[in-house]
């Protein structure tokens, strides 16, 4: 079909635009009236295509939401043709999006249910990462206020001996600065709970 051709010239770059624009417009008609007076060697699937494509209307073209349907359709000859249409109707397909992202969807569906699932699990480990940084990063700087209170109390003090026992050498560290700057306040509560004092001694 010469049009065809002319779409090939248009699309390789040796017609213009302008120039594409004036042989349109002299066609148009006539292609709009192909529909009726076509040769058996030119299929509707063309003609509605080379519509499509150089934006010319016709009553005889299907509508969006006609060929979002036919993308369900048991033949997937017929769910090409009708995809290729909605690839030319520009932004009318907004209309049917939730059409096209599920038929799209169904070529990767465990795929991509696979990827998005790993996603969730990495933004969620992130989130849990950040949170318990900021829970440790909290912890240092509560043991350090803590043993600038120099507290009296019983329980501060076998909590921070418990501290020190920790696993975490920052913690150790911690903990000891703090019992350092209780000093005398807890000697009492080691010699009654038969402790090592050496943890009082300025770090």
């Amino acid at each position: 079909m010469f049009i065809m051709a002319m779409k090939m010239a248009y699309t390789n770059g040796y017609i213009n635009k302008d120039e594409m624009g004036l042989f349109i417009n002299e066609v148009k008609n006539r292609l709009v009236n192909t529909y009726a007076h076509r040769p058996s060697s030119i299929s509707i699937h063309i003609i509605n295509a080379c519509l499509l494509y150089f934006k010319i209307d016709s009553e005889e073209l299907p509508s969006v939401q006609e060929c979002a349907k036919c993308l369900e359709n048991n033949d997937v000859y017929v769910q090409k043709e009708y995809a290729h249409y909605l690839s030319l109707m520009g932004k009318r397909v907004k209309e049917v999006e939730g059409d096209i992202y599920k038929k799209l969807l169904s070529f990767y569906e465990d795929i991509f249910y696979d990827f998005k699932d790993k996603l969730i699990s990495k933004s969620e480990d992130r989130t849990i990462l950040h949170k318990v940084f900021s829970e440790y990063s909290m912890q240092f700087s509560l043991l350090q206020a803590l043993g600038e209170c120099q507290s009296k109390k019983e329980d501060v003090h076998l909590f921070l001996f418990f501290l020190v026992s920790s696993p975490d050498e920052s913690m150790q560290t911690l903990a000891k600065e703090a019992l350092a700057k209780c000093k005398d306040k807890a000697l009492s509560t080691f010699e009654k709970f038969l402790l090592k004092d050496n943890y009082l001694e300025d770090s």
